[in-house]
């Protein structure tokens, strides 16, 4: 049995390489994927809200809805029922279209309802909406 020099001899052998681009690729979705891994254990927070640093909003007018821990609203120390709110939101909104929402919740009161008042607020037109927080020292 006689092999062919020609065929045992490649000298044209080649390292395999992928791009630049596929290895960043891979790299980035690795380290997404590790990212996902990370818990966070929320029971170790020790969280006291609302208290923040940071700048006044500005002149603009502010309609200030209340919200207490007994889930009782009120517009601009008005109160209000939660099931009409979004009809007299509708009537600040067409008296100040340009106006921010600024939310004063109790620390106490439900998030549920917080989220509540900015969805309703969204709903009607009101573009800027704020938290207000006692400032921190």
């Amino acid at each position: 049995m006689r092999f062919r020099k020609d065929r045992l001899r490649n000298n044209n052998i080649e390292i395999p390489t992928t791009s630049i681009t596929d290895i960043i690729f891979l790299i980035v979705l690795f380290l997404m994927v590790s990212a996902t891994f990370t818990t966070y254990n929320i029971n170790n927070l020790n969280i006291s809200l609302p208290k923040a640093k940071g700048e006044n909003v500005g002149d603009l007018k502010n309609i200030v809805i209340s919200i207490t821990k007994n889930r009782e609203f009120s517009i601009e120390n008005q109160a209000v029922d939660p099931n009409l709110l979004p009809a007299k939101l509708k009537e600040y909104h067409d008296k100040f279209p340009d106006a921010s929402i600024m939310i004063q919740a109790d620390k106490e009161s439900l998030h549920g309802d917080v989220v509540y008042v900015m969805d309703e607020a969204k709903k009607i037109g009101f573009n800027k909406l704020a938290i207000a927080a006692e400032t921190e020292e």
